[in-house]
């Protein structure tokens, strides 16, 4: 029995460049989180505000975004020169989605943006503590790792 491909992978999809030279800046990330020409996505159980037909992400400046501590703005990657960063936080008006609902009506940015930010939010809600000596881990890499102070794995 033949096969055909998927012509694509609705939440495998994506246009960011995530940056990885960047991502271990403190510096240049809190500089650009300064930036109100950076945006921010704000997820908070899998869902993100979404607006249009066919929907997009609601994305917003920095300041408007939820006052969160620094290790909880997790840093995507670079939207041409646009910083994009994502928080969990309450949601702001509007209506909401979670990936099951919108992610493959979603252009390949957003897809990418949305499956990133609600996999980062999950993760850091849930594993916070080493797997090897059960310490609690700290965010590292702009969010895309947890380094354990005790033993100094990175995970």
């Amino acid at each position: 029995m033949a096969f055909e491909p998927l012509p694509s992978l609705a939440l495998a999809r994506g246009t960011i460049d995530r940056a990885g030279n960047r991502r271990a800046d403190e510096q240049w990330r809190t500089t650009r989180w300064k930036d109100d020409a950076s945006r921010v996505l704000v997820v908070s159980h899998g869902r993100a505000v979404v607006a249009g037909d066919p929907p997009v992400l609601s994305l917003m400046a920095p300041s408007q975004a939820p006052d969160v501590a620094p290790d909880q703005r997790w840093f995507l990657g670079l939207d041409g020169e646009i910083a994009v960063f994502a928080v969990p936080g309450d949601l702001p008006d509007g209506p909401t989605a979670n990936l099951r609902e919108v992610g493959a009506l979603l252009s390949d940015r957003d897809a990418g943006l949305m499956t990133t930010a609600v996999a980062l939010d999950a993760w850091h809600s849930t594993y916070r503590h080493c797997p090897r000596c059960g310490a609690t881990t700290r965010v590292v890499d702009g969010g895309m790792a947890r380094c354990c102070p005790v033993d100094a794995s990175l995970h």
